[in-house]
């Protein structure tokens, strides 16, 4: 699940011999300790109160944490059950996803990064306005033109996850199944929360409900500009 997630580019240059594209890629590092700090937090928040033993909460945590991030959409436990701050954990690697260039749904690392650097640009020429501060992705300048589309992209995704999930209101009982149904579909991932979490279906949708959250699998597939 891990090698699905990175780009599929840095792959095959480790495969041909080039074995630190993965350390000298920027997204890559920050999936890599993004990856274990989510891991190594779910496991300390339900070691003790869901699971007795920090084995059993690593095997549990990492497993469900892999599966969400590169949504792949397997599930062995019921994080229903987990400890809020473990489920909001959950629903933030819903929304980033992967690397660019892999399997993965989701917004991907890449641009989580490029609007990251963009409000830290904007915060320091803001307090210094005379200087020109770029948006970089390791040593190279990212194009202005690919750094607004970005942004937009980011607006948008925000804007449908915000208008889908006003939407499934009409068509779930609460609001976290609404806004769960809408990122798992909007980011390819699968199971969300509630009634809609690993341990159940979106069966109990009605036909209208299932037509919108289609129409938001496509669009989260084709990634919205497409």
């Amino acid at each position: 699940m891990i090698l699905a997630s990175i780009n599929f580019a840095l792959d095959f240059r480790v495969v041909r011999g080039d074995v630190l594209s993965y350390v000298r890629d920027p997204e890559c590092r920050l999936f890599v300790v993004f990856w274990l700090g989510a891991c190594a937090f779910l496991s300390f928040n339900t070691w003790g109160s869901i699971y007795p033993t920090l084995g059993e909460a690593v095997r549990s945590s990492v497993f469900q944490c892999t599966s969400i991030v590169s949504t792949t959409g397997y599930a062995t436990t019921d994080f229903n059950q987990w400890p809020n701050p473990s489920k909001l954990m959950l629903v933030v690697l819903m929304f980033t996803g992967a690397c660019a260039g892999s399997t993965a749904g989701g917004m991907k690392m890449v641009r989580v990064l490029v609007v990251f650097k963009t409000m830290l640009r904007e915060l320091r020429t803001y307090m210094r306005p005379q200087a020109i501060v770029q948006v970089k992705l390791g040593a190279k300048p990212v194009d202005p033109d690919t750094v607004s589309n970005i942004c937009i992209f980011f607006a948008i995704f925000l804007l449908v996850f915000g208008g889908g999930t006003f939407l499934m209101t009409f068509f779930t009982p609460d609001l976290v199944t609404a806004s769960t149904s809408v990122i798992a579909t909007l980011g390819n991932i699968g199971p969300g929360l509630n009634l809609v979490g690993p341990a159940e279906t979106f069966a109990f949708i009605p036909a209208p409900g299932k037509l919108l959250l289609t129409l938001f699998m496509l669009l989260g597939r084709l990634e919205l500009f497409t």
